[in-house]
């Protein structure tokens, strides 16, 4: 963590961090976790501004999640924002190889193994793809 940078876990419990995650908060940044989350083995998460993730959410293997990158982009000589917030909301799961980046995830939703999300995604509804659609709606999962 950089200096002015805030980690925070959210609610009543504990939180899982699997050997192998890299957590890179950068200076003035803030990364809210909820309690009750797992984040298995290999993960990356990148926070430049902001990162919240919910209460009792599966994070599977290898996945990466980043609210942008440190790169200034030009399109049509416009820049682009160089970050835009991640919100996953509570009881989401994450497959293994997964990316997530810049958006955000309702509640109770889904994401397939390898998938790439670049647009919000409702709650309780099943994504997959790259770049990931919807695939099912009204779904629910438990541990």
């Amino acid at each position: 963590m950089r200096r002015q940078a805030r980690l925070t876990i959210r609610g009543q419990g504990r939180i899982s961090i699997a050997r192998g995650t890299t957590i890179l908060i950068l200076g003035g940044a803030e990364l809210e976790i909820g309690a009750e989350t797992a984040i298995l083995y290999n993960s990356t998460i990148t926070c430049l501004e902001r990162i919240s993730i919910g209460r009792h959410c599966a994070i599977s293997w290898g996945v990466n999640i980043f609210d942008g990158n440190a790169h200034e982009l030009l399109v049509d000589g416009v820049p682009r924002p160089r970050s835009r917030p991640v919100g996953i909301g509570d009881n989401v799961w994450i497959g293994s190889g997964a990316t997530v980046m810049g958006v955000a995830v309702g509640e109770g939703s889904v994401i397939g193994t390898g998938s790439v999300v670049v647009s919000d995604l409702p709650a309780r509804v099943a994504a997959a793809g790259n770049p990931a659609r919807v695939i099912r709606k009204n779904v629910s999962w438990a541990l």
